[in-house]
């Protein structure tokens, strides 16, 4: 399950709101249910809600912004966001993308891809791109382009972000990496 530093999302549901496409689910720490998370897609600030009595919603958003600065000190924002100040809002966001990536991989794994590259194009920050592998030798190949920016690339094991990084094999029978992005 899509992981970064403890936080996951589960039943996420999507819909279309008044500025673009909203989304919800419940939000996991540590493989347990400890919220909601609510984007309306209207304009306005996504709900982020725990569960718990006020030490414990209290607790969990401290982990959750313990998380969000980790996660953004590892992978700061760039291009045209990167004069914004990261916050729980937008890791949730991200989330809710890394979490949708592990689901389109695996719905590629079953057609033999071993890795998924999503990235933008210089000057384009509001549209991702992606490319499928079937070999590592592509995998190399695409780690040397020069004309992409933010680039990651997901294998069926990359999708748990920690302190500690796992590392990652690439298919069967071939050589690991120790990082998923670029």
């Amino acid at each position: 399950m899509a992981t970064i530093y403890g936080f996951s999302l589960k039943g996420i549901k999507t819909f279309k709101g008044r500025e673009g496409e909203g989304c919800q689910g419940d939000i996991y720490y540590d493989g347990k249910k400890v919220g909601w998370y609510s984007d309306n897609a209207d304009g306005g600030m996504a709900d982020i809600d725990f569960y718990g009595e006020i030490d414990e919603r209290k607790r969990m958003s401290d982990l959750l912004k313990a998380a969000t600065v980790k996660y953004y000190a590892q992978y700061p924002l760039t291009g045209e966001f990167s004069s914004l100040e990261p916050n729980e809002e937008m890791f949730m966001s991200e989330l809710v993308g890394f979490t949708e990536h592990e689901k389109e991989l695996k719905k590629y794994q079953k057609d033999g891809y071993i890795a998924m590259a999503v990235f933008r194009k210089p000057g384009d920050d509001l549209y991702e791109y992606t490319q499928l592998f079937k070999r590592k030798a592509a995998i190399e190949e695409f780690q040397k382009r020069t004309d992409i920016e933010q680039a990651r690339i997901y294998t069926k094991d990359a999708f748990v972000i920690a302190d500690e990084q796992p590392l990652i094999t690439q298919g069967e029978g071939e050589e690991t990496t120790p990082n998923m992005r670029m």
